[in-house]
């Protein structure tokens, strides 16, 4: 009983000594909050070891200054929807290139062209800055006519949200591409067609069994999407040795 006493006694030391230490700590922390320091050490100019002590509030403002100089920089990137040379035979690149659309004179950007398979079209993504246009709210889908040049805003499929990653099916009848129009947070796949004089139809969702469970309550994103006839089974090992390997397939484009 006396060896008892002795052992729920020492558990009792030990729990008041974590709890005075959890108290300390915890006073130490709101004494300290507004004194934290970062030493930085760095070599000046002379090689001389220098320690420079930054109060927190110095360090966020300096990080501030960095990240918004970063932000200022990427928001001036912008990619115009130009051509280069290309040897098929030889899988090269040549050395002229031609400007099909110059979005830096609209203050744009583009993104993700695809050609048609016709050879008539270029859909792109023309966005205010950079190439991710999954995530620029302004994002729409563009077109580019390659038998009179004429380029246009496709008012047709875009909304007021993102519209982004698009793919033409092979008979270039069809397109689909990734939208944020529903929720704002997620993307998901839209169709539309388009016939021989170039006039698209209203976009839609792929009807599904459930609906509300597919889409609604989907915290899945689409993106890259395409068109196949039949569901693909591929085996990633020999996909990557493929793709890696020097080996080129001759195509016939159609015309």
């Amino acid at each position: 009983m006396e060896k008892q006493n002795i052992i729920d006694g020492i558990r009792l030391i030990v729990i008041i000594g974590v709890f005075i230490f959890m108290v300390i700590g915890s006073y130490r922390n709101i004494i300290n909050q507004n004194k934290v320091t970062s030493t930085n050490t760095y070599i000046d100019k002379d090689n001389e070891i220098v320690n420079s002590n930054l109060e927190k509030e110095e360090v966020t403002n300096i990080e501030e200054k960095i990240s918004d100089t970063d932000n200022k920089e990427y928001k001036e990137i912008r990619y115009n929807l130009c051509s280069i040379d290309f040897d098929p035979s030889a899988g090269t690149f040549g050395s002229r290139i031609d400007t099909l659309g110059n979005a830096e004179a609209l203050g744009k950007s583009v993104s993700f062209p695809r050609p048609s398979y016709d050879g008539k079209y270029i859909m792109f993504t023309l966005s205010d800055y950079g190439n991710f246009s999954i995530w620029h709210k302004e994002a729409d889908l563009w077109l580019l006519d390659l038998t009179s040049g004429d380029l246009r805003k496709l008012s047709e499929v875009n909304s007021d949200d993102t519209e982004s990653f698009h793919n033409w099916s092979s008979n270039s009848r069809w397109f689909v591409f990734s939208s944020r129009r529903g929720d704002g947070l997620y993307t998901r796949l839209y169709l539309a067609s388009m016939d021989e004089n170039g006039k698209i139809s209203k976009p839609f969702l792929l009807p599904q069994e459930d609906p509300e469970t597919y889409y609604d309550r989907s915290v899945y994103s689409y993106n890259v999407p395409d068109f196949t006839s039949e569901p693909i089974k591929i085996d990633t090992r020999v996909f990557e040795k493929k793709i890696t390997s020097k080996e080129r397939i001759q195509v016939q484009a159609k015309k």
